[in-house]
C-alpha cells in the first residue's frame, strides 16, 4: 500500500499488516520530487501514478532506479524510476 505525505512530500510504502517498508520522494519541482502529493494510484505491480498537486501533474514511476529508502532494520531496497512527467499548460 502507498501513501501520499502531504507535509513531508514523499510517498510511504507499508505492507498489507500495516508494517512500515520504505519511501521516495521529496520536497521540490523537479522528477521525484513533490508539493503535496494528494493522491497515488497502481496500475498493477508496475507503475505508480502520484498526484503532485501543487506542481500541477501527474508523476508515474516504474520499478528501476529511483530508490526506495527502506528503513534499517529490513536491510531491503526497491527502486523505482520517473518516466513520465510533466506540467499542465495554461
Amino acid at each position: 500500500m502507498y501513501v501520499g505525505e502531504v507535509n513531508n512530500n514523499r510517498i510511504q510504502e507499508f505492507s498489507s499488516a500495516g508494517e512500515y517498508l520504505g519511501q521516495f520522494g521529496t520536497e521540490g519541482t523537479g522528477n521525484g520530487q513533490f508539493d503535496d502529493p494528494r493522491g497515488v494510484a497502481l496500475a498493477g505491480s508496475t507503475k505508480i501514478y502520484v498526484a503532485d498537486a501543487s506542481n500541477d501533474r501527474i508523476q508515474e514511476f516504474t520499478p528501476t532506479t529511483l530508490e526506495l529508502t527502506a528503513p534499517s532494520a529490513h536491510d531491503t531496497q526497491m527502486t523505482w524510476q520517473l518516466i513520465l512527467s510533466g506540467a499542465r499548460s495554461s
